[in-house]
């Protein structure tokens, strides 16, 4: 069945890849020929938190800590950047993309920060006081911006970049991007005021762009052209390590406008969509407590080993020990019983040697 699927057997059918790779992949023996329009997803297909599936109520993606929607629950059928930041009236004349590949993308949002209390102004708040990352806040509800207190320009209604708790990260592109985000029912302005809200509604929009720590100006090319879904966080009481994948139903759908064609090729099998190289994978969440996960790209059958190094060089777990055959795989590392500080990880299978640096912080 290929409603909503466009990665059949590992390889992704839209991929912009050449043939018979790309455009006309090879899927056990088959090559697959598609011939038609396509048409892009339009909300959430599916949220986990650290791999467990979250409850769909309505539209909305809930557990104990989270709770997890897009503008589709205000009666929008759609939830992009592009119907709802312009359309919406966050910011009058801003757009998004259309771009079906950019739509089909999926991402993780990272509770790399932990948070604490600041006095900012003569008020006592609570800030991220390290990891997550810079965003973009173009507006808010219960107050003017222009009043905030992390505001570089007081009295000036113009965004400008806060630090949240989290890291969005583009799983497809392994990169992480940007963000521009509306608090809709906190209020800093007052004593116990928090920058990020972590109790009620905070609206964000993904700007699949490389990731700056600097303002986003949510009316350049870079929001149009990539500008790409709408989140609405009603509820992110987290724990530092936390991992959130928002997945997205990729756009294949069966109409009258799509015809498929298949030639059976006896000759041809899924070793052609096997990785053509070795790769090891920054770690993520990073930084990371107490686990994380490492992915690898295996190209030729063989004993894989994958050990952790404290700063000093001093071995402290081995974490892959054995023959796997070519694929992508990934290991989950656990240092619960380690200090916090810098750990290295090494790959080591056949002829390819890599090492990365992690960050486990406590």
């Amino acid at each position: 069945m290929l409603n909503y699927q466009t990665v059949i057997s590992g390889k992704d059918l839209l991929t912009n890849e050449p043939a018979p790779y790309g455009y006309e992949p090879i899927v056990d023996g088959f090559r697959i020929k598609l011939d038609g329009t396509f048409d892009a997803p339009t909300a959430i297909a599916s949220v986990s938190l650290n791999d467990t599936k979250l409850y769909l109520s309505g539209v909305r993606w809930v557990n104990e800590n989270y709770i997890f929607t897009d503008f589709t629950y205000f009666g929008y059928t759609d939830g992009t950047v592009a119907a709802s930041l312009g359309p919406a009236g966050y910011v009058d004349g801003a757009g998004g993309t259309t771009d079906v590949e950019l739509l089909q993308e999926d991402y993780e949002i990272r509770w790399t920060g932990v948070l604490g209390n600041e006095v900012i102004n003569g008020l006592n708040l609570e800030v991220t006081t390290s990891g997550g990352s810079f965003v973009t806040i173009v507006g808010a509800s219960g107050y003017s911006i222009a009043d905030h207190p992390l505001n570089p320009n007081p009295g000036v209604a113009e965004p400008f970049a806060i630090k949240v708790p989290f890291e969005v990260w583009n799983i497809d592109e392994n990169q992480q991007v940007n963000v521009l985000m509306w608090d809709r029912t906190g209020n800093p302005t007052v004593e116990g005021g928090k920058i990020w809200n972590t109790d009620n509604r905070v609206y964000v929009w993904v700007v699949n762009t490389d990731y700056s720590p600097d303002v986003l100006d949510p009316l350049s090319d870079a929001v149009t052209n990539y500008g790409t879904w709408n989140w609405v966080m009603y509820q992110s009481t987290f724990t530092t390590g936390d991992v959130i994948k928002i997945s997205y139903a990729n756009p294949i759908l069966l109409t009258d406008k799509l015809t498929f064609t298949t030639d059976y090729l006896s000759d041809v099998s899924n070793s052609d969509i096997l990785p053509n190289k070795y790769e090891l994978y920054q770690n993520y969440p990073n930084p990371f407590n107490p686990s994380t996960k490492i992915g690898y790209s295996i190209q030729k059958e063989g004993l894989v080993n994958i050990t952790i190094y404290n700063i000093l060089g001093q071995k402290v777990r081995e974490v892959v020990n054995q023959f796997v055959k070519p694929g992508k795989y990934e290991a989950t590392f656990n240092g619960a019983n380690l200090a916090s500080g810098v750990y290295i990880y090494r790959i080591k299978t056949n002829d390819f040697v890599k090492s990365k640096k992690m960050m486990l912080l406590k």
